[in-house]
């Protein structure tokens, strides 16, 4: 299933196409590590909501800021000249 929602990135934001894939990928570690070694399945857990965490610190991709910016300059194009400011977040 990782490899399926890898390849096809069905969701516009990259970071749901990325925490995603990399969860379905921790959970098959994480069966494996039930199975095998109990510290593998702990960590393979955790790496979904450290992901999630550290997403949260850069809430915008860069293309999101391109979509935002190429909408933007749709609308404003047929009215005249066009001023266009970029913003980038970043909390850390």
């Amino acid at each position: 299933m990782a490899l399926i929602i890898g390849t096809a990135r069905p969701f516009v934001q990259p970071q749901v196409n990325v925490l995603q894939t990399t969860s379905f990928a921790c959970l098959a570690l994480a069966a494996l590590g039930f199975r095998f070694c109990t510290w593998l399945s702990r960590v393979a857990l955790a790496v979904p909501v450290l992901l999630l965490v550290l997403s949260m610190l850069r809430p915008d991709s860069q293309e999101a800021l391109a979509l935002r910016l190429h909408k933007e300059l749709e609308e404003k194009l047929p009215s005249g000249p066009v001023k266009v400011s970029a913003e980038q977040a970043q909390f850390l």
